[in-house]
């Protein structure tokens, strides 16, 4: 069984990302990866972290700048944009209009459920993976982690994640 989790790195105002902190605090586990990936709509970069790692689980972690709760995603929308004022653009013109996550992580009182994960890079980090979990063959989950929670807590969170696969 391989587990691949991932962070992404400071972006716009952001001196720092809680995802990339968790990701480092994270234990080594056996046949776990950990890798933090830049905040660009780059296709790519998650393309060649699939192939290269061949995971069966993948859980992505994302910054969510104003949220109280971690916010388990479970639907990405067809649309992003660089800056709130930005009119968005499709992600893929030929694709659908939504895709949805494959790993349905369950939700208790210090989570919960979105359907809307913006329209920003974690929103394309969903939408790209979950076109390419249609050919490959992996789990896939994303973690919208409040950028002002407690790292501990969180850290503690994502392990128990990580323990029940």
């Amino acid at each position: 069984m391989k587990v691949l989790i991932s962070g992404f790195s400071p972006y716009g105002a952001f001196s720092d990302n809680i995802t990339q902190k968790i990701i480092q605090r994270l234990k080594v586990r056996k046949n776990t990866e950990k890798i933090i990936f830049p905040v660009e709509f780059n296709e790519s970069i998650f393309r060649d972290a699939i192939q290269k790692y061949k995971p069966n689980f993948f859980l992505a972690l994302g910054q969510h700048p104003r949220a109280r709760k971690i916010r388990i995603e479970r639907k990405a929308v067809n649309l992003r944009r660089f800056h709130k004022d930005q009119k968005p653009v499709a992600i893929d013109t030929k694709g659908p209009r939504y895709r949805f996550l494959n790993w349905k992580l369950t939700s208790d009182r210090e989570t919960r459920i979105s359907y809307n994960a913006g329209m920003y890079v974690c929103n394309f980090c969903i939408y790209v993976v979950s076109g390419l979990q249609q050919t490959e063959n992996f789990k896939f989950a994303l973690l919208h982690i409040p950028r002002s929670g407690d790292i501990q807590k969180m850290v503690k969170f994502v392990e128990s994640r990580l323990d029940k696969i």
